[in-house]
């Protein structure tokens, strides 16, 4: 009965330039967009009510955006990483970091997805994907002699994950906060 009267659209109102929203089905899953500008990011699970508040959570996220494909030793007195990808656009809104993800020790990556460093040894490689700041992936790197990394975008990348993120329900839809923008008054009205 409560999936009967929680199921629904859901917009989100009162934020200029992008639009996001839950589709809540009777049969108690969920679909969740956000797009902003040329980026579009989605999400989908379970859904359940307690009360007054509607809780989503999502398959748990499997800890990588991106994979390893392959390593080597070369000549070159630099580290060199690249990802492979065919757009150029993604490409360039992806981060490295050396040190664990540590803050400032990210650089960006260019258009053709490489990368340099200077030569030291690597334990890990962090990489992030720009428009997805709430998660980043670390690679641990068996062979500490080599310095030329390639990489690949997994098709996960602009999954939204969540577990038991929760809104208030209300008589003219939802409440609470964002899965992905700062704040916690934001509304979600019912279509």
């Amino acid at each position: 009965m409560m999936a009967d009267t929680s199921a629904g659209e859901y917009y989100l109102t009162g934020v200029r330039e992008m639009a996001s929203g839950f589709l809540v089905k009777p049969d108690n899953t969920f679909q969740f967009f956000f797009a902003y500008g040329a980026l579009d990011r989605q999400g989908a699970g379970k859904w359940r009510v307690e009360g007054d508040s509607i809780f989503f959570t999502t398959e748990k996220w499997q800890g990588k955006d991106f994979s390893f494909v392959t390593s080597k030793k070369t000549s070159e007195n630099f580290i060199n990483i690249s990802i492979n990808h065919t757009n150029p656009m993604l490409l360039s809104h992806i981060w490295c970091s050396l040190q664990n993800g540590e803050k400032g020790t990210w650089q960006q990556f260019d258009q053709r997805g490489t990368i340099q460093f200077p030569i030291q040894q690597v334990t890990t490689i962090a990489l992030q994907f720009e428009f997805c700041p709430e998660r980043f992936t670390v690679i641990p790197i068996a062979e500490k002699e080599h310095n030329d990394f390639v990489f690949q975008v997994e098709p996960s990348l602009v999954e939204i994950y969540l577990n038991n993120f929760s809104l208030q329900i209300d008589s003219s839809g939802l409440k609470g906060r964002h899965p992905l923008l700062e704040g916690g008054d934001f509304k979600y009205e019912k279509q």
